[in-house]
């Protein structure tokens, strides 16, 4: 598909959080999750015309794949459609993690009246806007987005790496993360 216009751009379906997915995109394979390995594909078949929908209220995707970009190197990160916001419950601290090079759909936080919270459609757009640019004012530097995939598996007792080849090779995981406090923890896969 890429191949038929250079100028087409695609968004690969990634991590939603539509309950029946969790079968398939958080299946492992070779040692990391689905989602995750189409996310390295899909940088490597085009680093500048493929993007990823990743739904909002999945900020621990979002926080693997920044994570894969940046050890892989990638100056910059893909663009990211991220629904999910307002009725499905999308949380503020994905844009952190998502950046600049993604687009926030909003649909039934701007026309569902239980999801208004008492404000105007109008009002609500602009509360949107101004939330979710002050999240991107914050930033998360590159530099901490591998220490951010650590300390989140170290938050949801998951303190496990895959088992994949690759995920060895993380400058992370080489400068010896893993020890804290004196513990040494044990790898071992998904």
């Amino acid at each position: 598909y890429l191949e038929t216009d250079p100028d087409v751009c695609v968004y690969i379906l990634t991590a939603t959080s539509n309950p029946g997915a969790r079968e398939f995109q958080d299946a492992i394979s070779g040692g990391i999750k689905n989602y995750q390995r189409m996310a390295m594909l899909g940088r490597k078949w085009d680093k500048e015309r493929v993007g990823f929908v990743v739904g909002a209220t999945k900020p621990d995707a979002i926080r693997n794949i920044r994570a894969i970009e940046v050890n892989e190197g990638y100056e910059d990160m893909a663009h990211v459609l991220a629904p999910g916001f307002g009725k499905q419950g999308g949380s503020l601290d994905f844009v952190s993690l998502a950046g600049k090079n993604a687009v926030y759909p909003i649909s039934s936080g701007l026309t569902k009246d239980k999801y208004l919270n008492g404000l105007t459609p109008k009002e609500a757009s602009k509360k949107w806007r101004d939330d979710i640019n002050t999240e991107l004012e914050k930033g998360t530097k590159k530099e901490s987005i591998l220490d951010l995939v650590i300390d989140g598996m170290i938050k949801d007792g998951l303190i496990i790496v895959p088992s994949s080849p690759e995920i060895y090779k993380w400058p992370l995981l080489k400068k010896g993360k893993l020890k804290l406090e004196g513990t040494e923890y044990k790898l071992i896969g998904l």
